[in-house]
């Protein structure tokens, strides 16, 4: 699991830090040449929980894939909290500890985990890491988030993380709609389009909140034909 203790950082500028930045280093140098790019980040900081959790599915960080400042970096173990909204790699120290690390938000251009693509979305210096579903020139944002609640409970530790929450925001003709609801997502098409993309959602039974991503792709591609003039 990710968190053992409600909040276990590394002590930043210290040299037990410096000498376990060296040393994870030393071992993706092998791997991915000498670069800083990847182990540019920060340390990790967790409230822990011992009801719930803040990440994407699960607490437990799995093969992914990065793109920092243009440089892929594939089958490496990561995890998305969403919560603080960060990426965070997983490594074992030399000491056979796990340690994790805050890619900068700064140099990530993009990740994958689970089958989703995300990549960061919004005006300059307000980016937020969004999931991305496209199709032609369509495209669906979702912005995933959890919240943290106090609880006074003598029986759980003082954080409870809510169930992941989505925004979903339809990108045409380079202007962005919130989409709330199946009607909210028709309405971006002309009454033509509109009365054939109902249908299409009635036929394959999709609700806009509830729909999984393959759902949501599909639908995407054949709004984007009709949007082209196709059938």
């Amino acid at each position: 699991m990710l968190a053992v203790q409600a909040v276990r950082p590394w002590t930043t500028g210290s040299c037990q830090g410096e000498m376990e930045f060296l040393e994870v280093k030393q071992r993706y140098d092998v791997i991915h040449g000498s670069d800083y790019n990847l182990l540019n980040g920060r340390q990790y900081y967790l409230l822990y929980s011992n009801t719930s959790h803040p990440f994407l599915n699960t607490e437990l960080a799995r093969t992914g894939k990065v793109v920092l400042s243009g440089v892929v970096y594939d089958g490496i173990p990561i995890n998305y909290d969403l919560y603080q909204q960060v990426v965070i790699l997983q490594y074992i120290s030399n000491t056979g500890e796990i340690r994790y690390l805050v890619l900068n938000k700064e140099f990530l251009e993009e990740f994958r985990l689970d089958g989703k693509v995300f990549r960061k979305a919004g005006p300059p210096g307000e980016e937020e890491y969004a999931q991305v579903i496209e199709a032609g020139t369509l495209r669906l944002l979702i912005f995933w988030n959890r919240n943290m609640h106090y609880t006074a409970s003598m029986n759980q530790t003082p954080y409870r993380y809510s169930d992941p929450s989505k925004k979903i925001f339809l990108e045409k003709n380079g202007v962005l709609q919130p989409v709330n609801s199946g009607s909210s997502f028709l309405s971006h098409f002309s009454e033509a389009q509109k009365s054939a993309v109902r249908q299409y959602m009635r036929q394959e039974r999709i609700r806009i909140k509830r729909a999984s991503d393959l759902q949501l792709q599909k639908l995407l591609e054949y709004s984007a034909r009709l949007e082209e003039g196709g059938p």
